[in-house]
């Protein structure tokens, strides 16, 4: 089940564009990086397992984003663009970034950056970005 409230405010994930980017942040109290991010809203809002933490690998360090991504993919199947799932962009065979697609008058991602913050922008936007982008989702069991 997918969470759609909304508030005063509109949609759900108008709140995370309040929470600054930390290097490794898993708390949005605290902020969030971009794989904090996708845990977090994976979990809150489309209720699936808390995933792999992975904070101890910095944004800068490609290599190792790489490797966690290797181990977290085969709980996923790619899949086109939808809500709820994990996009990935990478350059060459490197991860670069990852963001989640959300339903909010279409097809957006919302992601986070040391560059600019938490913010969202069209798939096809994202999909500019990166040589490559590729989704995923969730295998449920």
């Amino acid at each position: 089940m997918v969470s759609n409230i909304t508030n005063n405010c509109g949609h759900w994930s108008d709140h995370y564009l309040t929470i600054p980017y930390v290097d490794g942040g898993r708390d949005t109290a605290i902020g969030l990086d971009c794989w904090g991010l996708v845990r977090d809203v994976l979990h809150q809002h489309f209720n699936l397992p808390l995933l792999n933490d992975f904070g101890s690998i910095h944004a800068d360090d490609k290599p190792n984003m790489t490797s966690a991504y290797h181990k977290t993919k085969p709980s996923f199947a790619e899949c086109k663009p939808k809500a709820g799932a994990i996009i990935a962009g990478f350059k060459g065979a490197l991860l670069i970034h990852v963001g989640v697609v959300i339903e909010t008058n279409g097809l957006h991602v919302l992601h986070t950056s040391t560059r600019h913050g938490m913010s969202k922008c069209s798939v096809r936007h994202f999909n500019r970005l990166f040589s490559q982008v590729k989704y995923y989702a969730y295998k449920s069991n």
